[in-house]
């Protein structure tokens, strides 16, 4: 995993991104942040990273981790006994079983992506995650500086090590699902936050689990301005 500082100017809170599959920091590039400073984490062939997350969060007054699509998955098992470092998560358009007829991208369609992946075919997928023009359009003029055979290598690492737990065991509070999801089926992130249908009905959900839907397709991004407008609406001014 490669981490990139996305803004760093001394700010109070420090915001840890867990990139999706086949990004880097490019298209978040346009989001602003006054309040916040951000690193981004991209690049999931191997989740050993290449920069010091405990040491990079020392001296912030908060520490937030906001995860999306395949960085769902790959922050909880990276951070695996980390949580502490983090006073508050957010999960955006991801499950912990993320590749799965029920809970996640369906096996068959993971899949073909890897065995048809090409030009042609990672300029659909990127259709199919913005789905509007104006945020495709916006989107491709700030594309992933990715080659083609490092999205296809991670997407191949990814489909070997993805397992399955449980949402009781998330160490998220917060959850986004956009209602016009594309790529993570958005029934399906439904059915894996709200209701664990491999647990007795006793231990179903978690009680201080926020879950909120936003219209916007798999990539959300640039419905907001920058991180803070981001945060805000999820935590209020000031992130309280």
């Amino acid at each position: 995993m490669r981490g990139e500082w996305l803004h760093r100017h001394g700010a109070s809170t420090l915001v840890v991104f867990f990139n999706g599959w086949s990004m880097d920091s490019t298209p978040m590039t346009p989001l602003t942040a006054r309040d916040c400073d951000v690193l981004a984490i991209s690049d999931y062939r191997h989740l050993g990273l290449d920069c010091d997350l405990s040491g990079s969060a020392a001296g912030y007054d908060q520490t937030i981790l906001l995860a999306w699509s395949m960085g769902v998955w790959a922050a909880q098992k990276f951070l695996a006994g980390q949580s502490h470092v983090f006073d508050r998560a957010l999960a955006i358009n991801g499950t912990l079983c993320p590749i799965d007829d029920r809970f996640g991208i369906p096996p068959a369609l993971f899949a073909a992506t890897r065995e048809q992946f090409d030009e042609k075919a990672r300029l659909k997928f990127y259709r199919r995650m913005c789905r509007k023009k104006e945020i495709l359009e916006r989107f491709l003029a700030h594309r992933p500086a990715r080659s083609l055979a490092g999205q296809l290598a991670e997407l191949i690492a990814l489909e070997a090590q993805v397992e399955c737990w449980s949402a009781t065991d998330a160490l998220y509070d917060h959850i986004l699902i956009s209602d016009q999801d594309m790529i993570m089926p958005t029934e399906n992130q439904r059915a894996f936050w709200q209701v664990d249908q491999e647990l007795p009905s006793a231990q179903k959900g978690r009680p201080d689990r926020k879950i909120v839907e936003i219209a916007a397709p798999h990539f959300p991004f640039y419905r907001w301005q920058g991180w803070d407008e981001l945060l805000a609406e999820v935590w209020g001014t000031g992130y309280a």
